[in-house]
């Protein structure tokens, strides 16, 4: 059986991903960012809901896959984290994605605030 040929980076040559980051992976990636980029630019309250969005979106697809792969971009991934801790990651990332969705002035409020201080509501 032939190893699975693997798809080519947007940008940068071969794409050397164990999960396979094809040409329409990345298209996806980039098209999310730009959507995300245009959300900030039209209003900063919705785009902290985009993110929440997105950030909820990875952490459930996290936990589906069951690993989270570290490393450097465009490289091979160095390792996993799999079992109790990617479950603990995923949950994290879900709760951070309904914190930003829920609660959009509060991290506004971080975001913006003077020395970055939060002083309350």
């Amino acid at each position: 059986m032939r190893p699975r040929r693997q798809g080519r980076a947007l940008l940068c040559g071969p794409s050397t991903s164990p999960l396979g980051a094809t040409l329409g992976n990345r298209s996806v990636g980039l098209l999310i960012f730009a959507v995300l980029v245009i959300a900030f630019i039209y209003d900063r309250l919705i785009g902290i809901r985009a993110l929440g969005l997105a950030e909820t979106l990875v952490g459930a697809y996290w936990l589906k896959i069951g690993r989270i792969p570290y490393g450097w971009r465009g490289r091979a991934a160095a390792g996993f984290v799999t079992g109790w801790a990617a479950v603990a990651v995923a949950l994290a990332a879900i709760g951070l994605g309904v914190l930003f969705l829920t609660e959009p002035r509060l991290i506004d409020t971080f975001m913006v605030a003077p020395n970055n201080r939060w002083r309350g509501p």
